[in-house]
C-alpha cells in the first residue's frame, strides 16, 4: 500500500509541482492552499504532511498544534523558504524542517527517514 502525503502551501505551482515528483516516488498524494480544507482532509489519514511555514490567515504553530491534536501519528515536515526561522521555538512542534532552497533531493531523503523507507 502506497504511503499518503499531504502537502499544504499557498503556492500552487510548487503543490502542483511536489505532487507530480512524490507521485513519482510512489507516494498517494494530496494538496492544498486553503487553511480550511486541512481540516477536512485531516479526516483521512495521512503518513506524512509537508506543510509551508508562512501560510495566509493562519499562524502555522496553530496549524501544527491542530494536527498534533487530530493526528499525532502523522510526520509533518516543515518545507519553507524562510529558513531563518529553522530553529525557531514552535518548528521544533514539526518533524523536521527542509529549506525551500535545498535540493528535491533532500526533501525527499527526509521523507524516506520518517517513513521508514
Amino acid at each position: 500500500m502506497k504511503k499518503k502525503i499531504l502537502v499544504v502551501d499557498d503556492n500552487q505551482t510548487l503543490r502542483e509541482n511536489l505532487k507530480a515528483l512524490l507521485e513519482r516516488a510512489d507516494y498517494e498524494v494530496k494538496t492544498t492552499g486553503e487553511n480550511e480544507e486541512i481540516w477536512s482532509l485531516l479526516r483521512e489519514e495521512f503518513d506524512l504532511m509537508i506543510l509551508d511555514l508562512i501560510f495566509p490567515d493562519k499562524n502555522t504553530s496553530v496549524i501544527l498544534g491542530g494536527i498534533k491534536s487530530c493526528s499525532p501519528q502523522m510526520r509533518v515536515v516543515i518545507y519553507s523558504g524562510y529558513e531563518e526561522y529553522k530553529d525557531s521555538p514552535y518548528i521544533r512542534q514539526a518533524d523536521a524542517f527542509v529549506g525551500k532552497s535545498e535540493s528535491t533531493e533532500a526533501l525527499l531523503a527526509t521523507i524516506k527517514k520518517f517513513l521508514g523507507e
